[in-house]
């Protein structure tokens, strides 16, 4: 168990790296930029906000959003009941943490996380402002 929290903790930390690159690579307030309607989080043609929880600004395609809403709403079916190894946020058995933040811990396939980390990877490459 411990272990998996090391490595948990691991992710979160690449996480929070990869949002400070984004947050770093925008205009600050008040500069000038190409900023669209959104601001510095405005998203290229074709990409929409993911919305995987409040404040969510990383840019993905629509269907990825969609999927996005599904499993919020699909999530707390998915955890264990009675909780576990994790506390009251222990996936059942072929789910795992989302992970689009540290702090979403949003029951999903395994490829849905994978998918999340690929958008947090490419998140600054999809933004308006940045070419």
């Amino acid at each position: 168990m411990t272990t998996d929290i090391r490595r948990w903790l691991g992710r979160s930390a690449v996480t929070l790296v990869l949002a400070g690159g984004l947050l770093g690579a925008v205009a600050p307030a008040g500069s000038a930029s190409t900023e669209g309607d959104y601001g510095p989080f405005t998203c290229k043609q074709g990409y929409v906000w993911r919305e995987a929880y409040t404040g969510d600004v990383v840019c993905v395609t629509p269907d990825i959003r969609d999927q996005s809403a599904r499993e919020n709403r699909l999530g707390p079916s998915r955890k264990q009941p009675g909780g576990g190894a994790y506390g009251p946020d222990t996936c059942r058995a072929g789910y795992v943490w989302r992970e689009a933040a540290p702090w979403d811990v949003v029951c999903v396939p395994p490829a849905s996380r994978d998918q999340a980390r690929a958008d947090n990877a490419a998140a600054v490459s999809r933004l308006a402002s940045t070419g």
